[in-house]
């Protein structure tokens, strides 16, 4: 018995220490992923440091521990012997404790060189104009590169241009330091050239605000694994758009640098003007589906934060597996080629017999926080649904259900008066403009998610001010000059002062809504 016992807790030591080991593994893997950036590179496998299928250690490895594991302090030895050291192995993506990997297999062991860099010693953007950029190999130069770190990118690395960049936006303001890189078609890096540039971004108000609003709402999940099986047949897009418009204190639009960050994924750039009258800009992101994205927006010195979803949409929640044409896996992904997926999957559901049991696939969650779902219908149901704007299922029969793929989506005309219509007929709700050329997500939010914002609808109240700070013209009511002080949909210019239209057919609810 004694015997069994201590033949037991040997087992269970053995166990323990192994997944120590692999702990502390893949620890180290992860270290040296986030230093040199191969995590989606070849190097990026236990091979680096075990010769292959095997526990023992290579040279590399031999001289990470020797080093207390430390990569940096061992990046100038050669430690398989092959004439090339670590840091220059590891940037041409071949293995440092393998002499048979090695960068001379390409036949090209020599980097290019910059010749000439040069920035503007100030800039009044975080976008700063490059003047000038050369490079010169002895092949042929293939990729330019502009960093704000010391540390060379490696070949495989994302952002190489096959032609010099004109210019280059800047992470914050400040004092930064820009760094010119070149490879050439081995991968070999030149050493880099820098430049220095003080970026003062021109201050328009710190008392402002920014108007930002994305996609938001959860529509089909994943329940029958098909993106885990490899089948790509997304009824939406990656694409997730997201826009914004900001306004100094006086409430008057600006324009300037609209730098965006995505906090979970680090990325980070700035927003395209598409719209030069209405100042409005728009990013259009790839983020992997159905997870919540918070991100930051900043324009000159002020910064705003909101969150974004990517909509997880698949053909999987209704079929268990692949049909027909789907499993071949030359069509995969293509879906959305031949058909509207949004026709499609809605009559198929009626012909299945549903009607109004929208939240089989749409999540009540889609719409909890939207304005509408504290709303009484004419039947007295409180809280609006789907098909209070959308129809019943039964309307794809003959088209007239409100979705892209058949009628249209629903206008705020639909249901308000005049004043809450779309300004262009045709024009979604995420693409209208009204008060003072605004977007109407600017101020209520994206779709299902729609808002008042800052009490406005409440009767009485100088609302303008919430945006319009210095601009009371020293008065104490807007409404005296403009038609209306608490609901801007009604308001006029003064040139054009009128009994302003009847109010909203859907009476404002009260303050603490």
């Amino acid at each position: 018995m004694r015997k069994r016992i201590l033949i037991a807790l040997f087992l269970i030591a053995l166990l323990v220490n192994a997944v120590g080991t692999a702990h502390a593994k893949q620890t180290y893997m992860n270290n040296f992923n986030n230093l040199y950036g191969t995590s989606s590179a070849v190097l990026n496998t236990c091979t680096l440091c075990h010769p292959s299928g095997t526990s023992t250690h290579n040279s590399y490895s031999t001289a990470f521990r020797n080093a207390n594991h430390n990569f940096q302090a061992i990046e100038n030895l050669d430690s398989d012997g092959d004439g090339f050291t670590n840091i220059v192995e590891i940037k041409a993506l071949t293995f440092p404790g393998n002499a048979a990997s090695h960068p001379s297999a390409s036949g090209d062991t020599t980097p290019p060189t910059v010749t000439n860099f040069s920035i503007p010693s100030t800039a009044t953007s975080l976008t700063v104009s490059i003047t000038s950029f050369t490079a010169t190999d002895n092949v042929g130069v293939t990729g330019y590169r502009v960093t704000e770190t010391s540390v060379a990118p490696l070949a495989g690395a994302g952002g190489w241009s096959g032609s010099t960049p004109t210019s280059y936006t800047c992470s914050s303001a400040g004092a930064r330091t820009l760094y010119a890189w070149a490879k050439d078609a081995a991968g070999n890096i030149s050493a880099s050239v820098s430049g220095s540039v003080t970026v003062t971004l021109l201050i328009v108000s710190q008392t402002g605000n920014i108007f930002t609003s994305g996609k938001y709402g959860e529509y089909y999940a994943d329940p029958a694994r098909w993106v885990s099986a490899g089948y790509n047949v997304g009824i939406f897009g990656n694409g997730i758009t997201f826009k914004a418009q900001a306004v100094d204190s006086n409430g008057k639009k600006i324009s300037g640098s609209f730098a965006y960050k995505i906090t979970s994924t680090g990325q980070s750039g700035v927003l395209d003007l598409i719209d030069a009258q209405n100042l409005m800009y728009q990013k259009t992101l790839s983020l992997p589906l159905g997870n919540d994205y918070a991100y930051s927006v900043t324009v000159n010195g002020m910064t705003t934060n909101g969150t974004i979803y990517s909509t997880a949409a698949k053909c999987d929640a209704c079929h268990a597996k692949p049909e027909g044409h789907i499993a071949d896996q030359s069509t995969w992904g293509q879906c959305r080629s031949c058909h509207n997926l949004s026709n499609v999957t809605h009559t198929h559901i009626y012909k299945f017999g549903a009607t109004f049991q929208c939240y089989t696939c749409h999540t009540a969650v889609s719409s909890n926080t939207d304005i509408h779902s504290t709303l009484t219908n004419p039947s007295g149901y409180t809280g609006f649904t789907c098909v209070n704007c959308h129809g019943d299922l039964s309307m794809t029969q003959n088209n007239t259900f409100k979705t892209a793929g058949m009628a249209g989506l629903p206008a705020c005309a639909n249901c308000h008066d005049n004043s809450h219509g779309e300004p262009v007929a045709g024009v979604s709700f995420s693409d209208s403009v009204g008060h003072g050329g605004m977007l109407c997500i600017s101020c209520h939010s994206s779709p299902h998610r729609i808002q008042q914002p800052m009490n406005l609808g409440t009767s009485g109240v100088n609302n303008c001010s919430g945006c319009h700070a210095n601009a009371t013209h020293g008065g104490t009511n807007c409404g005296q000059c403009h038609g209306n002080s608490w609901d801007p949909h009604l308001v006029t210019t003064p040139s054009s002062v009128q009994t302003p239209p009847p109010p909203s057919t859907l009476t404002p609810p009260p303050d603490d809504e």
